[in-house]
């Protein structure tokens, strides 16, 4: 199983990809194998703290997504935050991310591909698109279609490889 997403949908694939088979999160089906052997996000949200200053802070993740300021719920924002969740049986990542997204600068997948790297022991690829905008793969052009494939030659790579050496 592999998952994908752009924007908010590179979010969920991220928290998808880091949370599998954590049993609190799988209440009334715990033993079921939740893996996800690869994630593929597009210009993802990869901190709601928002710790970097990358962004502005929108006042919709408070408002409308958490409902809660960080500070009043700091545990629910660090769930919520794939940054705060790598761990060393990561799946195999590709983050992909244009360098000219003024919605989500290019420096939030920075920050989560370094993390990332730091800690897992599957490959972590990073392909920032020259010139690329949010939402860019919507649209057809040579730049979408190198990037499409791009995600399946990392797919198909990820297939074929063996399961990394996960420690425990």
């Amino acid at each position: 199983v592999a998952v994908a997403g752009s924007s908010s949908g590179g979010h969920l694939a991220a928290l998808l990809a880091l949370t599998s088979n954590q049993p609190e999160l799988q209440q009334g089906f715990e033993e079921v194998d939740t893996g996800v052997q690869a994630a593929v996000t597009f210009y993802g949200i990869f901190d709601f703290f928002n710790r970097h200053g990358v962004r502005d802070n929108w006042p919709v993740i408070p408002r409308a997504v958490m409902k809660a300021r960080p500070q009043e719920q700091p545990e629910r924002y660090r769930r919520a935050s794939p940054l705060d969740l790598v761990h060393p049986s990561a799946p195999p990542f590709l983050v992909v991310h244009g360098t000219h997204d003024s919605l989500v600068p290019p420096a939030e997948s920075r920050h989560f591909v370094t993390a990332l790297r730091a800690v897992s022991a599957s490959p972590v690829r990073h392909l920032e698109v020259p010139g690329a905008t949010h939402g860019f793969e919507t649209i057809d052009s040579r730049r979408t279609a190198l990037v499409v494939g791009a995600v399946h030659r990392f797919l198909a790579h990820t297939r074929a490889a063996p399961p990394p050496t996960r420690p425990g």
